[in-house]
């Protein structure tokens, strides 16, 4: 035992102590502090928070402790009036946020979005705008419906690995597409009783392929309004572009039904120059 004592040193770095919360100040780099009520009530069973401190560095602006890692730690504590424990940082840089918060608990998209959107990337700002927009959109569903991607030698990214990179980038025609998806959910939530929708998320993917095909979306929009009853539930996107054939052709005569079989083989003729040899024969 008094060996493996002898290998053990003390350590520069200090633990400190107060109960003066206005010394520290949050960042909106950092993510939003969501989980800060778990973080109470699991503070409350057995205040730990000595052996966890917050990390912070001080601000040259105004002399204030910037949380880099222990938000929602800070704020449990601060209204439960128990002391804060932290250690100051003093090589710690803007990027180290990430790092620190993906080593504790997983960021999501909404993360990395808020994160660089506050930073002031450009490109997800205009996201960001969006998404105040677009009410029933969310990140999620735009990295599955516009996939952007970047290659980094041989590989190449995913839509959120780019996103997690500081590339994501959303065009404003995907942008515009983005808007009509959301309308159309707009419709669906405002006309459909709440327990037939279901993994929105695919609702929105299967929209985005009608779109695509150049399907009239206001004519599926209309038929959702007069016949709400006819839309149900689905398991996943196919069944939900189906279904979405379905309930467009509902009670329509022949000249007005579309065929999605038909229209990705004219999208497909279209795409490798074919569609004016066809329209000629």
């Amino acid at each position: 035992m008094t060996k493996s004592k002898e290998k053990i040193q003390d350590s520069e770095t200090k633990i400190l102590r107060t109960e003066d919360y206005s010394l520290f100040e949050l960042t909106d780099i950092n993510r939003d502090p969501k989980h800060s009520e778990n973080v109470k009530a699991s503070i409350e069973i057995k205040n730990l928070t000595s052996y966890i401190p917050i990390l912070v560095k001080v601000n040259p602006n105004n002399g204030k402790y910037t949380i880099y890692d222990g938000q929602g730690r800070f704020l449990a504590c601060k209204e439960l009036g128990f002391p804060i424990y932290f250690v100051i940082g003093e090589n710690l840089d803007i990027d180290d946020i990430q790092l620190l918060n993906i080593s504790q608990e997983k960021w999501k998209p909404e993360d990395y979005l808020r994160h660089y959107a506050n930073r002031g990337f450009e490109e997800y700002q205009k996201i960001e705008m969006l998404l105040g927009e677009c009410k029933h959109m969310k990140i999620g569903y735009i990295l599955q419906i516009w996939q952007f991607r970047i290659k980094d030698g041989e590989k190449e990214w995913s839509s959120s690995a780019t996103l997690r990179k500081g590339k994501y980038t959303l065009p404003d025609h995907a942008a515009d597409r983005i808007r009509e998806i959301d309308r159309v959910l707009r419709v669906i939530h405002d006309k459909v009783e709440p327990d037939r929708i279901t993994n929105v998320g695919a609702i929105a993917r299967a929209i985005g392929s009608l779109y695509l095909l150049d399907v009239d979306l206001y004519a599926l929009t209309d038929q959702i309004t007069k016949h709400p009853h006819q839309f149900r539930p689905q398991a996943n996107q196919a069944l939900y572009k189906v279904h979405f054939e379905e309930v467009y052709n509902y009670r329509k005569g022949n000249k007005n039904r579309i065929s999605l079989a038909k229209l990705e083989v004219m999208k497909s003729l279209k795409e490798k120059g074919l569609l004016k040899e066809v329209a000629d024969i």
